[in-house]
């Protein structure tokens, strides 16, 4: 059994804008890796926060004429503008002629963080009975992939993170098997996970972040202009260009500004 829900938590193309390497604030270290196998427990987080994690741990234990056989792994680093990680599990549970055996593994990448100005979330890699989840807690979910099978799913996803919200990254592979009486149940799941940060350099006008001020920035304004007034935090108000909270004829003269330029200096 898949045991996703139990332990998740909260949890575009090319661009020509010039980026520098993000200083995102680190927020909690929420890494490990755990294994129960009839019974018996253990489990391993990095020691101290934040470090460099590689840990594989094993149990087989015997039980009733039958054992239980637990493994998680992961390989993982974190800094304030790149994060990466492997990760597997198996949970396997052969019973006895007359007795039931539980198994459990899981391997846990998870990381709050928050950003001091807009910056741009890519994240690659893939799972395979797992999932990968990035969320905040003023959005919730915003992009999730999940395997609940044997079927590898690619990660792909380009995000613009905003201030004001703490981000989780999330990356999990979790296994529960539970056999009876001669039965064998055998589950695994993997995941690789590579995370770049890169602060946005701000341009007037670039609505949707892409480098370009364009009909498509245009198409944003004007759906804001009508609005007049901006939405109250936490929601953002992008148009607004002179920071006044209403998206008026002063914005439109800077975005029109920004808009014969076309490309972002």
């Amino acid at each position: 059994m898949r045991t996703f829900a139990r332990l998740t938590g909260v949890v575009c193309g090319g661009f020509v804008a010039s980026l520098a390497s993000a200083q995102v604030t680190l927020v909690s270290d929420q890494r490990a890796v755990t294994v129960e196998a009839a019974g018996q427990v253990q489990f391993a987080f990095p020691t101290p926060a934040f470090a460099a994690f590689n840990r594989d741990l094993n149990r087989n234990v015997p039980s009733g004429g039958g054992n239980g056989v637990a493994r998680a792994q992961q390989t993982s680093s974190v800094s304030t503008s790149a994060m990466s990680a492997t990760g597997l599990v198996r949970a396997e549970s052969n019973a006895g002629p007359s007795n039931c055996v539980l198994s459990q593994s899981t391997s846990d990448f998870r990381v709050l963080f928050t950003v001091p100005t807009n910056v741009r979330f890519q994240a690659t890699g893939s799972v395979t009975g797992a999932q990968f989840r990035l969320g905040s807690n003023a959005d919730g979910t915003i992009a999730l992939v999940e395997s609940p099978d044997t079927t590898a799913l690619p990660i792909a996803t380009t995000r613009v993170l905003r201030p004001n919200r703490t981000y989780t990254v999330l990356a999990l592979a979790s296994d529960l098997t539970s056999a009876c009486n001669g039965g064998t149940v055998v589950l695994e799941g993997s995941y690789t996970l590579n995370v770049t940060l890169t602060t946005i350099t701000p341009c007037a006008g670039d609505l949707n972040f892409d480098g370009f001020v364009d009909d498509s920035d245009f198409t944003i304004f004007a759906g804001a202009y009508n609005d007049l007034i901006c939405a109250a935090p936490p929601s953002f108000c992008d148009a607004d260009l002179n920071s006044d909270s209403v998206v008026d004829d002063v914005d439109f003269v800077i975005f029109a500004a920004s808009y014969n330029e076309l490309i972002c200096p």
